[in-house]
C-alpha cells in the first residue's frame, strides 16, 4: 500500500508539534514581566527568499538542504499572503479565490489536486549565545494550508490548521552562529476541507513568525480563573524537572490592580506535584476583596504575574497576563454576565484586509475596535476561526465579548455533515477545538466557545462540545448548525426573520437564550428592517441579540491600467468558480470607511433611549440601558430645529442614572409661539464626557429627535401673477413665457423641451415618469425566478416604451397653462404596464406642477419606484434638502437619518458599493434642491414627503457597472424624485426579503411634484411661502 503523502492524509493532524498551550513570553524575572519585556523572544518577520511552483513536484526539492543553489528565488514579506497583488509573481498559475460555499476543487477527501501551488520559504537567523542552555521553539502563528518546517536541512516537523500556532522544539537542530530555516507550504491540503469558509481562498504564511527560548525546568502552560465574586484559581503547569524534585520548586502568584499595586495581601506560592496526584501541576487559590469586575462596558484588568523559583527562592523565569474577572452562566432561558441578562450588539468580523488579505497589523486591530465601539458594538464572532493572539488582548482591553470559534466548516461538502459522521475525521474536528481552547482559555473577553460554522451535525460535533464543556466548566458552547439540537447551550439560528425567532420563543418550549449567530446580511444597500429586529428584542428577554454579517467588504484593492483604484470581487482575478460580489456584505468598505449601514447600526445599538413624557413642558424619559455603568461619565446637549434648522440649543442636566433604570429629565425648550405652519424637532444627543480609549471627548453615543407640535398651516393663496402668462404656438410647441422665465412644450408629447430662466437653462431633459431602479443586491437575491430583478426585467420596467395617446392643453385662468398627457407605459411587446394621466401646470410665478395619476397593471410585479426622473445641468452641483439625513436613507433603513435641513455636493451624495446599485436615496424629503453655488437652479417639493436621489450617471449606467470605476461621471446631473420608493430589505441576500410595509403593490396612485426656479432665493423660504403645500 503507498503511502500518503502528508498533505492529504486527514489522520495525520501534525507532526513533532508542541502541545497547544496559552500564549508565553518567558520573561527573565518580575520586573521584566511587569514591564513586558522579553529578552527571549526574537521576531523572524521580514523578508524571506521565495520561490512558487505550480504543484508539489514541481517545487525545488532540495532548496532545504545546506547549500541549496537559491538564485531562482524571489523575496517575500512575512507575514503575507503570496497572492495578494503586488505581493510576488504568480507566474499565471495562482490567483485569489472566492467562494462561498464551493469548494475551489473537486470533492475528493482526502486527496486535493495536484495542480497544488506550493510556496517554498527560507532564510537564516542567529540566536543569543544565552540561549544555548535553554529550549529554543519556533512558533508559526498561522499558515495557510499546510507545511513542512526543516531547520539547518533536518526536518523538524509538519502542521495543519490555517488559523492556529505551529510551535516546534527546535533546541537539537540549531548550531552556534547562521542557522537556516526553511519552510515548503501547501496551497491545498486534507486540512482545506475543514476550511471551507465565506471568504477569500489565500495562501502563505499569514501570520508572525518567531523564536522564544525558555529554561530547562520551565512554566509550560497556565489557566487562571477569575470569577465575578473574586475568586482566583491559577492552574500552572512545570515542565523539564524530575517528578522527585518537583516539590522543591515553588510557583509564586501575584496579582496587580491598573495603578500597579497589590491585589492580593500577600502572593500565592504552592508547589508543583503537591500532593503527588498534582502531576506537573500546581493549583493556587484565593479571593480578591473589592474586586473591580470585566465587562464589555467597564473592562478592568488585573496583571497577572507567575514566577517559577527554585529551591533557594531564585527565580528561573516568569510569564504575565492580564486577567478580567467576570462569570458567564445560563439561567432562566437568560445567558448572565456577572449577573446580568447582557444583549449582544454584535457583528462578525473576518480578519482581512484589502491590501495585506489575511496578515493583519496591530494597526488595523486598533482601528476595527475604535470603530466598533463607536458603532455601539459590543461584542464580536470571530467568523469563522481563531484570530491572531493580539485581537483578544485588544478585546480585554478596550471591552468586547467574544465568541471565539474553532477552524472548521464543511460547507460545501455532500452532504455537508458528511465529514461530521466519519469516525476518522473525528480527530481533526477534536483537534481543532482543543487547541483553539487551550490557547485562549484566560482571556476574559472570551464569553463563548463555538464549534465552527456550517459543517452539519455529527458525533464530532458532540465529542467537541464534551470537551469544551468538561476542560473549561465556565463558557457556554455555541453551536449554529446543529439547530435546537444538545451541541449548544444557546439557540444560535443564522438569518432567521422576526417572526421566526418569535415563534422560538413564544413557544415556551425552548429554555436556552435565543442569539443570532448571523442576521442582517448587509451586502451593499442593505440592513433594511433592522430596526424590526430590535423592536423584538428589546420587548422579549431570551431574546439576547445578535451577530450582524458582517463587519467589511472583503474587497481586494486593485487598479486599472490608467490608474484608478477599485475594489475586486470575485471573478476578477480570472478564476472559473467564483461567487462574484458575495463578499462584499459589510457596514463599513475595506478601508474602514462607513457605509450607510454603520449609522443605523449605531443608533439602534445605541445603550441609552429617550422617550418622550410631555414635550409640551419639555419632559422626556432617559432610560440607560446597560448593565453595568452608569451615566455619570456622559454628557446631554439639546437642540430645537424649525424647518431643519437650529434656533435654540444647551446643555442637559443629566443625573447619573443607574444602569437599566430611568430618569424624567425636563429640557428647557424655549417659550414663545411656534410660527404657523414650521415644523419644529427636539433633538437630545448624548456624548462622551471624557476621552475613551476608542473615542475622543465629545463623541456622539446616542441621539433621538422628536416632533414637537406644530400649528397646522392654512392652504397657500396662490400669488397674484403680475402680468398674465405669455402662450404663443410655434408650430410642433407651445412656447409659454412669465417674465424671464420660458417653457417649450412639445404638442406631441406633452414633454418639457425647454425651460428657462433668462440665458439660465434649468432642465436637461424632460422630466417624465419612472418605475425602474438598478438593482440593488438584495433584489438579485432569490434564484432567477423569483427575485425582484428578474420579475422587473421580465416586465419590462428597465426599457418602458412610452405611448403618448393624446394631449391637450387649456387656460385655467390668465395666469396659468395645463397640458394635460396621457401615455401608457409598457415593455417593448408587453401588454401590461402603467397608464399615466399627468396634468402639468405652468404658472405665472415659475412654477411647474406635475400631477400625476398612475395606474399599474395588476399583472406587473411588486415596483421599485412611483416617480419622476429627469437631468439637469451640471452646474447644479450643490444640494439642499430638507428631510432625513445627512446619510442615505430609505423607507425600511432610516431611523438614524434625522429630519433636518442639509447640503453636500452631488458627488457627496453618490454612495461607491463596489458593486454599484441603486444610491444615494434620502428619504422623507420636504423639499430638495439644486444649484450651482450662486443661488441659481430648481427647487422640488410635493403634496406628499419625497424620496430623491442625484447623480452623475443615470441608472442605466448603475445597472450596467460591475464596479465603481465602470460608472461614468457625465457632465449632466440625473435627478430622481419618487413619490414611493420600495425598501432595500436585509434578512438576507437570497431571496426576496423587503418586509411587506415597504413593497409597492400595483394599483393607483396619485401625487403631485412641483418645479420652482430658485433665482437667488433660500428654498426654505420659498416652500414655506406656498404654506408647505401643493400650489
Amino acid at each position: 500500500m503507498s503511502r500518503r503523502n502528508d498533505w492529504e492524509d486527514h489522520t495525520l493532524l501534525h507532526r513533532n508539534k508542541e502541545p497547544a498551550h496559552a500564549p508565553l513570553f518567558a520573561y527573565r524575572d518580575e520586573a521584566g514581566a511587569r514591564a513586558g519585556a522579553a529578552p527571549y523572544r526574537q521576531s523572524l518577520d521580514g523578508d524571506w527568499r521565495f520561490f512558487l511552483a505550480p504543484t508539489v513536484l514541481a517545487a525545488p526539492q532540495e532548496f532545504h538542504r545546506e547549500g541549496a543553489d537559491l538564485s531562482a528565488f524571489t523575496t517575500i514579506p512575512v507575514p503575507s499572503t503570496w497572492q495578494m497583488p503586488g505581493v510576488t509573481d504568480l507566474k499565471g498559475f495562482d490567483r485569489p479565490i472566492y467562494l462561498n460555499v464551493r469548494y475551489p476543487f473537486p470533492l475528493d477527501p482526502p486527496h486535493v489536486p495536484t495542480e497544488n501551488p506550493t510556496g517554498c520559504y527560507r532564510r537564516d537567523f542567529t540566536v543569543p549565545a544565552e540561549w544555548s542552555s535553554r529550549r529554543t521553539y519556533v512558533v508559526f502563528a498561522g499558515v495557510d494550508s499546510a507545511f513542512h518546517l526543516w531547520v539547518n536541512g533536518r526536518e523538524v516537523g509538519f502542521s495543519k490548521d490555517s488559523r492556529l500556532p505551529a510551535e516546534f522544539d527546535i533546541t537539537e537542530h540549531l548550531r552556534p552562529g547562521t542557522n537556516s530555516i526553511a519552510v515548503r507550504v501547501y496551497r491545498w491540503s486534507d486540512g482545506s476541507y475543514l476550511e471551507d469558509q465565506d471568504m477569500w481562498r489565500l495562501s502563505g504564511i499569514q501570520r508572525e513568525v518567531y523564536l522564544y527560548s525558555k529554561p530547562l525546568v520551565r512554566i509550560a502552560d497556565y489557566r487562571v480563573v477569575a470569577a465575578a465574586d473574586g475568586r482566583l484559581t491559577v492552574r500552572v503547569r512545570v515542565r523539564g524537572a524530575a517528578t522527585k524534585d518537583l516539590p522543591g520548586l515553588r510557583v509564586c502568584v501575584q496579582l496587580l490592580d491598573a495603578a500597579g499595586k497589590p491585589a492580593l495581601a500577600q502572593p500565592l506560592e504552592a508547589a508543583p506535584g503537591v500532593p503527588a496526584q498534582m502531576g506537573e501541576f500546581a493549583e493556587l487559590q484565593a479571593t480578591v476583596a473589592n474586586v473591580q469586575r470585566w465587562s464589555a462596558e467597564a473592562p478592568h484588568l488585573y496583571q497577572l504575574i507567575l514566577s517559577l523559583k527554585d529551591a533557594t527562592g531564585a527565580t528561573i523565569e516568569c510569564e504575565a497576563c492580564r486577567v478580567g474577572f467576570r462569570t458567564v452562566v445560563i439561567t432562566d432561558s437568560q445567558l448572565l454576565i456577572n449577573g446580568a441578562p447582557v444583549i449582544f450588539t454584535g457583528v462578525n468580523r473576518h480578519e482581512f484586509d484589502h491590501r495585506r488579505g489575511k496578515s493583519i497589523t496591530e494597526e488595523q486591530m486598533l482601528l476595527d475596535i475604535r470603530m466598533l465601539k463607536q458603532c455601539n458594538i459590543n461584542a464580536v464572532r470571530l467568523s469563522h476561526y481563531p484570530n491572531m493572539p493580539r485581537w483578544y488582548e485588544l478585546c480585554d482591553e478596550h471591552g468586547l465579548y467574544v465568541i471565539d470559534e474553532t477552524n472548521i466548516e464543511t460547507h460545501g461538502m455532500v452532504p455537508w455533515n458528511r465529514l461530521a459522521l466519519d469516525p476518522e475525521w473525528a480527530p481533526a474536528f477534536l483537534d481543532r477545538g482543543m487547541r483553539m481552547v487551550e490557547r485562549d482559555k484566560n482571556h476574559a473577553c472570551i464569553v463563548m466557545w463555538s464549534l465552527g460554522n456550517e459543517s452539519g451535525y455529527g458525533p464530532a460535533h458532540d465529542a467537541m462540545s464534551a470537551w469544551m464543556h468538561a476542560n473549561d466548566p465556565t463558557r457556554p458552547v455555541h453551536y449554529e448548525s446543529c439547530y435546537l439540537g444538545p451541541a449548544t447551550d444557546v439557540v444560535c439560528p443564522m438569518y432567521s426573520t422576526v417572526e421566526q425567532m418569535l415563534a422560538i420563543v413564544n413557544a415556551k418550549a425552548e429554555k436556552r437564550p435565543l442569539i443570532l449567530c448571523e442576521y442582517e446580511h448587509a451586502m451593499g444597500n442593505s440592513l433594511g428592517n433592522f430596526h424590526e429586529y430590535w423592536q423584538a428584542i428589546l420587548a422579549h428577554p431570551q431574546l439576547q441579540g445578535g451577530f450582524i454579517w458582517d463587519w467589511a467588504d472583503q474587497g481586494i484593492e486593485v487598479t486599472t491600467p490608467d490608474g484608478r483604484a477599485y475594489w475586486a470581487y470575485g471573478g476578477d482575478f480570472g478564476e472559473a468558480d467564483h461567487d462574484a460580489q458575495f463578499s462584499c456584505n459589510g457596514i463599513v468598505w475595506p478601508d474602514r470607511t462607513p457605509h450607510p449601514a454603520y449609522f443605523e447600526a449605531k443608533h439602534l445599538h445605541q445603550k441609552i433611549a429617550v422617550t418622550a413624557v410631555d414635550l409640551a413642558k419639555g419632559q422626556i424619559s432617559v432610560t440607560n440601558r446597560n448593565f453595568f455603568v452608569d451615566l455619570a461619565g456622559t454628557a446631554a446637549h439639546w437642540r430645537v430645529l424649525e424647518d431643519g434648522a437650529e434656533i435654540a440649543a444647551g446643555p442637559l442636566a443629566l443625573p447619573a442614572i443607574p444602569p437599566r433604570a430611568s430618569a424624567t429629565v425636563t429640557v428647557p425648550i424655549p417659550g414663545g409661539t411656534a410660527r404657523r405652519g414650521v415644523e419644529r424637532h427636539l433633538l437630545i444627543e448624548f456624548s462622551l464626557a471624557a476621552a475613551a480609549p476608542w473615542a475622543p471627548a465629545g463623541h456622539v453615543i446616542a441621539r433621538e429627535q422628536f416632533a414637537l407640535p406644530t400649528i397646522a398651516s392654512p392652504a397657500a393663496a396662490r400669488a397674484k401673477a403680475a402680468a398674465p402668462l405669455q402662450v404663443t404656438d410655434e408650430g410642433g410647441a407651445l412656447a409659454v413665457v412669465s417674465g424671464d422665465v420660458r417653457w417649450v412644450i412639445d404638442r406631441a408629447t406633452g414633454d418639457i423641451a425647454t425651460w428657462r430662466q433668462g440665458a439660465l437653462d434649468l432642465l436637461a431633459s424632460a422630466p417624465r415618469p419612472h418605475f425602474y431602479r438598478a438593482p440593488v443586491d438584495n433584489d438579485l437575491g432569490g434564484g432567477t425566478e423569483r427575485r425582484y430583478a428578474t420579475r422587473w426585467e421580465r416586465a419590462g420596467l428597465d426599457r418602458l416604451v412610452r405611448t403618448v395617446e393624446s394631449v391637450s392643453t387649456h387656460r385655467p385662468d390668465e395666469a396659468s397653462l395645463a397640458v394635460r398627457v396621457r401615455a401608457r407605459l409598457c415593455g417593448e411587446g408587453l401588454s401590461d404596464g402603467f397608464s399615466i394621466d399627468t396634468l402639468i401646470t405652468a404658472h405665472a410665478s415659475g412654477a411647474l406642477a406635475f400631477d400625476h395619476v398612475v395606474v399599474a397593471d395588476a399583472g406587473l410585479p411588486v415596483l421599485p419606484r412611483i416617480g419622476m426622473q429627469w437631468e439637469v445641468p451640471g452646474a447644479f452641483a450643490t444640494c439642499t434638502w430638507f428631510g432625513r439625513g445627512p446619510h442615505e436613507c430609505y423607507a425600511d433603513r432610516k431611523t438614524s437619518a434625522l429630519v433636518g435641513r442639509y447640503r453636500a455636493g452631488v458627488d457627496e451624495l453618490f454612495t461607491p458599493y463596489i458593486f454599484p446599485t441603486e444610491n444615494g436615496g434620502r428619504a422623507d424629503v420636504r423639499w430638495v434642491a439644486l444649484d450651482d453655488g450662486a443661488g441659481n437652479g430648481l427647487m422640488v417639493s410635493g403634496d406628499a414627503l419625497l424620496q430623491f436621489s442625484a447623480h452623475r450617471c443615470t441608472t442605466a449606467d448603475l445597472a450596467a457597472a460591475k464596479h465603481t470605476v465602470d460608472v461614468p461621471r457625465r457632465d449632466r446631473i440625473t435627478l430622481s424624485v419618487d413619490h414611493r420608493h420600495m425598501g432595500v430589505g436585509g434578512d438576507n441576500s437570497w431571496s426576496p426579503c423587503v418586509h411587506s410595509p415597504y413593497l409597492i403593490q400595483p394599483g393607483r396612485f396619485s401625487y403631485r411634484i412641483t418645479l420652482r426656479p430658485l433665482a437667488g432665493r433660500d428654498p426654505g423660504i420659498l416652500y414655506r411661502e406656498d404654506g408647505g403645500q401643493r400650489l
